[in-house]
């Protein structure tokens, strides 16, 4: 919050709302005009008037920031996104190009170039590398943060999940529970590996392999099939009265042999 405070020494000395009001409601100031942008979704308003609520604007304008949303509470929260429901439906109705009104705050803001395309979008604004490692520093200071640490989490496992949740997804994860399981995911697979090349799974190698594998087990399965079925059919009745015929045949064709040499003899 220091540092929040600290980028407002070049606040303009006009009719605007206070530094304390805006820090408090989790911006920091841009350095331009009268844009300021929150540390922890990185959305940015500007053109304030000095009866504007930070907190109300803020909240109203980015519903997915949930810095914005616990600092509101849920029953205010929910009066500014139904009264900005509301107001859309009535626009859209009268089929105007003004844009939302409010009901709890008279003047309106309107969105830097960052979101004015999509003011209600739930996705976080993420620009660069620079903003992302912001917002992952503003996460790590949460207390489910704190509490996976002390639950022997290493910071850089959390980090990296925060890193990998909003570079991928643009997005926090839905709930603290979703972050423990990532977490403890990676921090399961760093263990398995231990630094060992070999022990890295590549899901479509590894894939790969089973199937030839499964492939190889099929066909010596077929292969031991066909030599049991012989076996079967040497040891059927049918193979014993050939084998006895042909004895038969044998012992009779000596049997002539050893009367010929009787004879000749």
């Amino acid at each position: 919050m220091r540092k929040r405070y600290a980028s407002f020494t070049s606040w303009p000395q006009e009719p605007l709302p206070s530094v304390d009001d805006l820090v408090k409601a989790g911006f920091f100031y841009s350095g331009k005009k009268t844009i300021v942008t929150c540390f922890y979704c990185n959305g940015s308003l500007q053109n304030w008037g000095q009866k504007d609520n930070p907190m109300i604007e803020h909240a109203r304008w980015f519903p997915q920031c949930a810095y914005a949303r616990q600092l509101c509470g849920d029953e205010l929260y929910r009066r500014i996104q139904e009264s900005k429901r509301v107001a859309r439906e009535r626009t859209e109705a009268n089929q105007t190009n003004t844009f939302f009104l409010s009901d709890i705050s008279e003047n309106s803001n309107k969105t830097t170039s960052a979101n004015r395309d999509t003011p209600d979008s739930q996705q976080l604004l993420i620009t660069d590398e620079a903003a992302l490692s912001r917002l992952v520093a503003a996460r790590l200071d949460l207390p489910i943060s704190q509490d996976l640490l002390s639950k022997n989490f290493k910071l850089s496992i959390i980090k990296r999940c925060y890193e990998d949740q909003l570079r991928l997804k643009n997005n926090d994860f839905v709930s603290d529970y979703d972050l423990f399981l990532a977490c403890t995911i990676l921090q399961k697979q760093i263990q398995y590996i231990d630094g060992k090349k070999e022990n890295i799974i590549i899901p479509s190698v590894h894939m790969k392999k089973m199937r030839e594998l499964i492939e190889k087990e099929a066909k010596e399965g077929s292969e031991m099939d066909s030599l049991t079925n012989e076996l079967g059919t040497l040891n059927s009745p049918a193979s014993s009265i050939k084998t006895n015929t042909v004895r038969n045949i044998e012992k009779e064709i000596k049997d002539k042999q050893k009367l010929q040499s009787n004879i000749e003899n």
